[in-house]
């Protein structure tokens, strides 16, 4: 897909060594754009880290457009994922139900009659957004501190023991800063904001980072699925309400050693308090 209007930003090198790559990529981008379009770059001349990279450049995207389509390097999009997206964007701009338009199908195709449906899982392998859903994200996790225990966090949605453990550790690490991302921050804004997002059918992003990504060096459990394309025009789905399947379905994906990883949750915990 050629955009009409397009928006590059890069992180900064973390020495010499690197800026040679990161030079020569930004070279590439810059003579592989070869089709009319009305372009910005932002370009960090020193390293901020996932954290502060990417969240400084969502916040830049968003100062210029109010609507729009992020993809971070690794994920690469099937043609489908761009019209998707769009009509999405279009469809429920106004619809404050709605903070996320996912690219992303865990587990490739949901047996379902229509082409997408409504989750409080919010990936972001190939995602979309609006400026007015993307104003209540904090990537200080300010508001963390409301719901930083085990009863509290409840009113976020998690429900189940382990479930609540898991993700009161994940939100905790980082507020902070031992994680060093942004996409947790965005995942507790949907959630603290009782907020769905929109999932295609079938499956229309492939993570190629998976496994030697910068990021994914570590997610022995993690899983990156085929790409499909979605048929045209779109069989709507009309209730707006969270299919509670693919919730199940994206835990069984993502977490088939939960009850094992739980022991890790735990020991953090044990830790904290005895130390």
């Amino acid at each position: 897909m050629k955009s009409k209007e397009l928006f590059v930003a890069a992180d900064g090198p973390r020495n010499e060594e690197e800026k040679k790559k990161t030079d020569a990529v930004r070279d590439y981008i810059k003579k592989n754009i070869n089709w009319k379009c009305k372009i910005k770059f932002l370009f960090r001349e020193k390293n901020l880290g996932c954290k502060y990279a990417v969240s400084g450049a969502i916040d830049w995207f968003f100062k210029n457009v109010e609507q729009g389509i992020i993809l971070e390097d690794d994920c690469l999009p099937s043609q489908s994922f761009f019209r998707f997206a769009q009509e999405m964007l279009e469809k429920y701009k106004d619809d404050r139900r709605i903070m996320h338009v996912s690219g992303t199908n865990v587990g490739g195709i949901s047996k379902i009659k229509e082409d997408y449906f409504f989750s409080n899982i919010s990936n972001v392998w190939g995602w979309a957004t609006w400026r007015r859903a993307w104003k209540h994200y904090d990537v200080e996790m300010r508001d963390w501190e409301k719901y930083r225990n085990f009863s509290k966090i409840k009113r976020l949605g998690y429900g189940g023991f382990l479930l609540r453990l898991k993700m009161l550790r994940v939100f905790n690490l980082t507020y902070l800063n031992k994680i060093n991302t942004w996409d947790y921050q965005w995942a507790f804004a949907i959630v603290r904001k009782k907020k769905l997002s929109i999932i295609p059918k079938k499956n229309l992003i492939t993570n190629v980072g998976v496994g030697g990504g910068t990021h994914t060096k570590n997610y022995g459990d993690e899983k990156s699925f085929a790409q499909h394309e979605l048929n045209f025009p779109l069989k709507p789905k009309e209730l707006v309400e969270e299919n509670k399947e693919y919730f199940a379905r994206y835990m069984k994906t993502y977490m088939p050693n939960f009850f094992k990883k739980s022991i890790e949750v735990v020991n953090y915990y044990l830790k904290k308090i005895f130390s």
